[in-house]
Formats: structure tokens, sequence, C-alpha cells
């Protein structure tokens, strides 16, 4: 027994140190740190920077866009940094302009810059003079798209409602489109009106094509005698009387009607002039 008791100690201890070690310690009770949620952000894309501005009033708009567009998409922030930029994009008169007004620009905001460009150069058609170019534009040769889309820009500041537009939109397509168009375009939109007149446009050119690919057709028609060709009475004829097959014949082939030879009419026919003088 004493043996035994002897060992009981050690496997005591053993036992103990197992256990502790599958006891959790405070470094295991620390959890893994969370990676913090992040929120995708908006990135740039590179934006080609708009053309040169010449000081057209009908472009300064559009201009003006593509400016707003680049500026959304580039790292341009300060005020003068961005008046910089486009006076960098002028050139003619549009530079010329803000050559002489370049010292005044200092110290100016982006807005008070917008601002005295637009009174300046923006002073594109519109109003009257957008609904006087409506009433005079017609598609032309050109086709229907092309026609819409000069059609659409006069038509955004012209400030005519609808109903006008419709009218004046049928009034300037080519006739062949309108024939088309009969009894198709009734209760239609104006958008509706022109995409169905572009699909007929489409629709017409296709068949031009294929007519066009497969050549004229040769048809032949029969040849009929003018009224006013000199035709011998029966009487002064070789033969008392010709067919009418026999008639087309010679004057398809330019042969003498009296005497079916080639090289002369009938007012020349020696044999007709010997036949009269015999009968005389």
């Amino acid at each position: 027994f004493a043996l035994v008791y002897l060992c009981l100690p050690g496997l005591n201890c053993e036992m103990t140190s197992q256990l502790r070690g599958m006891q959790p310690t405070d470094s295991t009770l620390r959890t893994a740190p969370v990676n913090p949620v992040t929120t995708p952000t908006l990135t740039t894309f590179p934006v080609s920077k708009p053309d040169k501005f010449t000081g057209n009033p009908d472009l300064c708009r559009g201009f003006l866009l593509q400016c707003s567009v680049f500026f959304d998409n580039s790292p341009v922030g300060s005020d003068q940094a961005k008046i910089s930029f486009v006076v960098s994009r002028l050139s003619e008169k549009a530079l010329e302009w803000a050559t002489a007004s370049w010292p005044a620009f200092n110290g100016w905001t982006y807005e008070r810059f917008l601002k005295e460009f637009k009174l300046v150069f923006d002073h594109p058609y519109e109003g009257k003079v957008s609904g006087e170019l409506l009433t005079q534009l017609r598609q032309g040769p050109r086709s229907v798209v092309e026609y819409a889309l000069e059609f659409r820009t006069l038509a955004a500041s012209s400030g005519w409602n609808e109903t006008a537009l419709l009218v004046m939109f049928r009034h300037g397509l080519n006739p062949e489109v309108l024939n088309e168009l009969a009894s198709k375009d009734d209760g239609l939109s104006l958008d509706q009106l022109i995409s169905l007149a572009i699909k007929l446009d489409h629709l017409m050119n296709s068949r031009r094509k294929k007519g066009s690919a497969r050549g004229p057709r040769n048809i032949s028609h029969p040849v009929r005698v003018p009224r006013d060709v000199e035709v011998p009475e029966p009487m002064v004829c070789e033969s008392s009387r010709l067919s009418e097959e026999e008639r087309q014949h010679r004057f398809s082939q330019q042969l003498c009607f009296f005497c079916g030879q080639p090289g002369h009419r009938i007012r020349d026919c020696r044999k007709r002039t010997v036949r009269m003088r015999d009968k005389n």
C-alpha cells in the first residue's frame, strides 16, 4: 500500500497539470479583432477634355456642360483652377475675350465667372427664332434620322406644344415617307411618330437597295408605229396590204414601207416612183 500511496501524489500532480492546460487562458478568451465594414467609394472615370471653344454662341451650352462633366470626374477643385481650365480650352474670339478680361478674373468665384461667360457667349437660337427655323425645316436628301435630330434640337427651345410639333414634323417629311405614314400615325405621340417614320424610312431604303442589286428588268414591249409616221396607202404598196406585224417590223428595222429595203424612206423609194409614174 505504501508503494501505491507514493505514486498517487505524482499521478495527482500530472492530472492537475493536464487539467490546467485544458482551461482557457485570458489570451484565448480574447476574440480576434473584427475588420470594420468598409463602404465602397465612388470612383471617377477618365473623361476627355472638351474641344476648344471658339466663341460660337450655338456651342456655348454644350461646351460648359462638357466642362462640368470633366470637373465632376477630375481632381480640379478650387474656383481659380476651374477658371484656369476653362480659359485653357478657349481659342479665337473666345480667347481674345479671356485675354482682355484675365486681370479681372483674379479672386472671382467660378459661379461669377460662369455668369460673365454666359452673358458674353450664351446667345443661341431660341424661342421665336427656333420656331421660324422649324417652319422652314425640310428632310430633303437626308435620312429621317438626321432630319429628326435637327427637328428635336430646334423643338427643345421653341416653346411649342406637342400638337404643333406633330404638325411641323409631318410637314417637313418627304412625300414618299408621308405616303407610308398615311393612316398609320393617328393618335401617336411625337416620339412615337418619329420612331415610326424612322422605321419606314429604313424599310424603304432597304427596298431600294434590293431593287438596285437585282438590276433593271428587261421588259420588251411591242413597237407601235406613231400616227404621224408616213404610211403608204394600200394602193401604192408593193403588196396590196401590210399586216400590223409586218408594219411594226419595217418600222423597227427602219425599212422602206413600200419595198421593204433598208437605206431609204418611202418618199425616196425608186420602185414607188416608177410605180406611180406607170400608173399615171
